[in-house]
């Protein structure tokens, strides 16, 4: 006779700590904003958290396997939500409903009759298996977020991307920032040379370049994190390129440095 294995929910164990991490880094790995988990930096996320007890972390398995895992912090908001990504639409709402029914069994112990969390928006399929559950959406919430030091955002970027640069393209540019909406610029004009060497560097002396790119930080930082695309930027003169006809290039660079990935920051990276 075939024995089935169903899925079921416990608490935290000790020692399941690197399977929840590994579990959270596979679930999100697609997404900007969040810090990778270390074992670390989730015991400062979770169990060092003053306001989480191991009762708060539960976690749902089936026959040994960790396919899920939540933790619910203060004023009942689901600090951390994960599920095995790899799970089929229909297999991922059995688990998130199942996961979601046992956090808010424990909520009312807590005296609060609701859950609330946050998610990645482009993760559908956990959007989706979370109106199953009846759950309500609302987008009232904004992240802002300022980029300290654009010289080494856009070195490391830009080392990161150098692969996928076509070979044999090779340009000096002259990127010159205007404050903006920021209060402090540090890196007012940076060199950024791209070819069989990878150069970024602020400058006070201008070299000669092929390409000089005029903006804002505001503007870099929106172009950068895909709220504003370079052809409106153009159009709008909120950049200028000297000179015109180098206007290709500078399309090129700020789309090997526009970061692709979705943005996500969850609460328990937050205190």
């Amino acid at each position: 006779m075939e024995t089935v294995i169903s899925p079921r929910i416990r608490r935290y164990r000790e020692g399941d700590a690197v399977a929840l991490i590994t579990l959270w880094n596979a679930a999100h790995r697609e997404y900007g904003g969040y810090v990778p988990r270390t074992l670390a930096y989730w015991n400062w996320c979770v169990l060092n958290r003053p306001e989480v007890s191991v009762d708060d972390v539960l976690v749902i398995e089936e026959g040994g396997a960790i396919l899920g895992y939540g933790v619910l912090g203060p004023k009942n908001y689901v600090l951390e939500l994960a599920i095995e990504p790899t799970l089929s639409p229909r297999r991922m709402s059995e688990i998130t409903t199942m996961l979601c029914n046992a956090l808010e069994k424990r909520a009312r112990t807590k005296g609060d009759p609701a859950i609330r969390m946050t998610g990645p928006a482009g993760n559908l399929a956990l959007c989706e298996a979370l109106r199953a559950c009846d759950y309500s959406e609302s987008k009232g919430e904004f992240l802002n977020v300022t980029i300290v030091n654009p010289v080494a955002l856009l070195r490391r970027v830009l080392e990161y991307r150098h692969k996928i640069i076509p070979q044999g393209w090779a340009k000096t540019f002259l990127l010159e920032f205007a404050n903006g909406y920021y209060r402090f610029n540090p890196f007012p004009k940076v060199y950024v040379q791209i070819g069989s060497c990878l150069t970024v560097t602020p400058i006070t002396t201008e070299p000669p370049v092929d390409c000089r790119i005029n903006m804002s930080l505001s503007i870099f930082a929106e172009m950068i994190f895909k709220r504003l695309t370079f052809e409106s930027a153009i159009e709008s003169g909120q950049v200028t390129v000297t000179p015109h006809s180098e206007l290709y290039a500078a399309q090129q660079l700020v789309r090997l440095i526009t970061l692709h990935a979705p943005w996500y920051s969850p609460l328990a990276d937050r205190r």
